[in-house]
């Protein structure tokens, strides 16, 4: 049923009317897009071209690496070394374990640095801070 749902879902219009967190989009513009890639989780075919649309329409030079519900993002990215910024805690846990970087994007928790505004962890010297958290 919720798949069924997730596959059926007006994925344009519900992207088109998401709140993006502070800002983000526009503090992505202000850095080299072949250093950032975006990986985003889809559900379906349909919510995979919804993103991609809404980004290049909003000017997101940014590789876009769309990862397959159920896939794990270190299972399309290689996280060894790699700076995931993620609002879900299982991916960042299996990033940990893959030796990748976490950082929460969202409300502070014990388990990880987080942040609440993208431009803490494109920043060197603020990554530099939240890293030796």
């Amino acid at each position: 049923m919720k798949k069924q749902y997730l596959e059926e879902l007006n994925w344009e219009h519900w992207i088109n009317h998401a709140k993006i967190l502070n800002d983000s989009l526009e503090i992505l513009k202000n850095y080299n897009p072949l250093n950032i890639d975006i990986l985003t989780r889809v559900h379906s075919l349909q919510e995979a071209k919804a993103k991609i649309k809404y980004f290049r329409e909003k000017n997101i030079k940014n590789n876009i690496i769309i990862v397959p519900n159920g896939i794990l993002k270190s299972k399309i990215v290689n996280a060894s070394g790699n700076i995931l910024v993620d609002d879900c805690i299982n991916n960042l846990e299996d990033w940990s374990y893959n030796k990748g970087v976490s950082i929460y994007y969202g409300l502070p928790n014990n388990e990880y640095p987080n942040i609440n505004n993208l431009d803490e962890v494109l920043n060197s010297k603020k990554l530099e801070r939240i890293l030796s958290r």
